[in-house]
């Protein structure tokens, strides 16, 4: 299991997580200054929606 930290959720961290959270083997934390329970990402006319727990 890879753990790994993305660093602001914003529009590069987006992305970023978008092809990360594919990754069953990633466990995934997110470190950011709001407090979003998920992310909408938007690509190629689809949109993904993913839940964010926020690492404290």
């Amino acid at each position: 299991m890879k753990r790994i930290g993305v660093y602001g959720i914003g529009s590069i961290g987006s992305v970023l997580t978008k092809y990360l959270y594919r990754n069953p083997e990633s466990e995934l934390y997110y470190f950011n200054r709001t407090k979003h329970q998920s992310i909408s990402v938007q690509f190629n006319q689809e949109e993904e929606e993913i839940e964010l727990n926020l690492s404290k």
